[in-house]
């Protein structure tokens, strides 16, 4: 066992024993359990800047990426941030040169990771507080944060063996859209959840029917928001102008959708080998999904072209059965 090995299993052992004794957040009411909770989540941070100061980064990098992970899921946002995200991201590896044992790629994962949690913890520690979305700041910090993971996503879209991060980045603009969607900030929410959508369509592997009922979810949720996002114009007195160009992006939208998924009906075609019939039928149900969401656009006699679709749109798609990817769970390489 070589040193690093052995100074990267003593790190493991002793936040590991951290975290076993590391309790629930308690109320703030109770100041003595809060204090209690604040010095452990302090002796966290010090433990890991020790070790991190002693480990090389290609050994200590995954494991701050690892314990951000089980910080977050303990909604440990603060420290996630600070001891694992910021301190991963201030290195910048991407920008160091002859890293040892890690290669360029792997170095711009690694950054973007971090940027990545960085953004969601900013913006979930929001939402533990105002949840319903209701202060100023914290809409304007949700979407400083959506910016933030949409230009940590254009660092990597175009690298193809990144197509697991692309999904995973997805899924982190997903889970801070939805509350804006659920608040009403409709076309605040929408040009994060479009980009989502056309992240997915650039990369060949997230075009297998393992991803088609992801990809549905972020066309459903984007094309409610074109719908519902007129129907409030609409209401508020805005002009037929505005609410019909608005209905047009969204019709063209699902158009780039349908030619998406028709591009992959091509390419199967021209393939020796016929594809498996389950993948055929997911296909062909994903373009009638899109097909009945166009459809779902266009208004009924007297009413605006939003009010049919923002009230009738199905939430379960047609390929629900699909949706393997949970939320809570992150792809890896």
């Amino acid at each position: 066992m070589t040193d690093v090995q052995a100074a990267l299993g003593l790190f493991d052992r002793e936040v590991k024993k951290l975290l076993e004794n590391l309790p629930p957040c308690p109320p703030l009411a109770d100041h003595g359990a809060v204090l209690a909770h604040n010095r452990k989540l302090c002796r966290l941070q010090q433990l890991i800047e020790y070790h991190v100061r002693k480990l090389p980064p290609y050994a200590f990098a995954p494991h701050l990426l690892a314990i951000g992970t089980e910080l977050v899921h303990r909604t440990e946002y603060s420290t996630a941030e600070t001891a694992c995200y910021e301190r991963l991201a201030q290195l910048n590896l991407p920008t160091v040169e002859h890293v040892n044992k890690l290669a360029e790629l792997d170095k711009l994962a690694l950054h973007c990771q971090a940027l990545c949690g960085i953004q969601s913890c900013q913006g979930n520690k929001l939402l533990l507080q105002d949840p319903q979305i209701t202060h100023t700041n914290t809409l304007k910090t949700l979407l400083e944060a959506l910016a933030g993971l949409q230009a940590a996503c254009m660092t990597v879209v175009q690298k193809q063996q990144l197509y697991w991060l692309v999904q995973n980045v997805t899924v982190h603009i997903y889970k801070l859209a939805e509350p804006l969607v659920t608040a009403g900030f409709y076309m605040e929410a929408l040009p994060y959840l479009v980009f989502a959508a056309k992240a997915m369509e650039a990369h060949l592997q997230l075009s297998s029917t393992r991803f088609l009922a992801w990809r549905l979810h972020l066309y459903y949720t984007a094309a409610h928001c074109y719908c519902a996002g007129s129907k409030v114009a609409s209401d508020s007195g805005s002009s037929n102008k505005d609410i019909g160009i608005s209905m047009q992006q969204a019709h063209a939208f699902l158009d780039d959708g349908l030619a998406q998924l028709d591009s992959i009906v091509k390419a199967q075609a021209l393939d020796p080998v016929p594809p498996p019939a389950a993948f055929a039928a997911a296909l062909h149900a994903a373009c009638s999904q899109l097909l009945l969401l166009k459809a779902m656009l266009e208004p009924l006699p007297g009413q605006p072209p939003s009010s049919a679709a923002a009230e009738s749109m199905p939430h379960a798609g047609l390929l629900q059965t699909l949706l393997v990817v949970a939320l809570d769970q992150e792809l890896v390489p």
